[in-house]
């Protein structure tokens, strides 16, 4: 029907009702939550997480959560992302209902966690030689990996031959927040 959209990789195709528009999601994407609400249940008491809330955010802009623990930031993160979603409202990826839409959406999606998920008995680039295999498309040649890897650690500066060996539980803080962010980067 007019106006429905089918999403192939990062790109949209939209019909119009006479014809296929496409456009590209890369690089270009704005997220926007509509009343996220956000209830748990703890024996007879329910406990709002969030309570209405809505925002946008634009392509290319760089945003901060701030507030005091138990505030809701992680949890209006997991349902920004499509982890937990919320219990009543929407998020649009460029107009696209994410929890209807996940899985063609989800390679648009990255988060960093608050707890490092690398495997710290792993060197930096063999966590993200399995990542890139895991994330990137299976018919993805070892070299394109390589190359990959290679960019991806020049972005966040933990390129040098001696930090890409070194195992994740011996970088310091810092570098492994970045190797968290590596890992979310691979797929771009």
């Amino acid at each position: 029907t007019p106006g429905s959209c089918i999403g192939i990789g990062p790109y949209s195709l939209t019909y119009t009702g006479l014809a296929l528009v496409s456009s590209s999601r890369s690089n270009n994407l704005q997220i926007e939550a509509r009343s996220l609400k956000r209830t748990v249940r703890s024996g007879k008491k329910t406990d709002v997480i969030l309570d209405d809330v809505s925002l946008v955010i634009r392509p290319h802009e760089f945003v901060c959560f701030l507030g005091p623990t138990g505030s809701g930031k992680s949890t209006l993160l997991k349902a920004l992302s499509g982890q937990v979603p919320a219990n009543s409202g929407q998020v649009l990826i460029n107009q696209s209902e994410l929890y209807e839409c996940f899985e063609s959406l989800k390679r648009d999606i990255g988060f960093v966690p608050q707890h490092d998920v690398l495997h710290r008995e792993l060197s930096l680039e063999q966590a993200l030689t399995y990542t890139a295999q895991l994330r990137l498309p299976s018919d993805t040649s070892a070299m394109e990996i390589s190359r990959r890897i290679q960019e991806t650690l020049q972005c966040v500066d933990l390129h040098s031959e001696r930090i890409r060996s070194t195992l994740l539980g011996r970088l310091s803080g810092g570098q492994q927040r970045r190797a968290s962010l590596a890992n979310e980067l691979i797929s771009n």
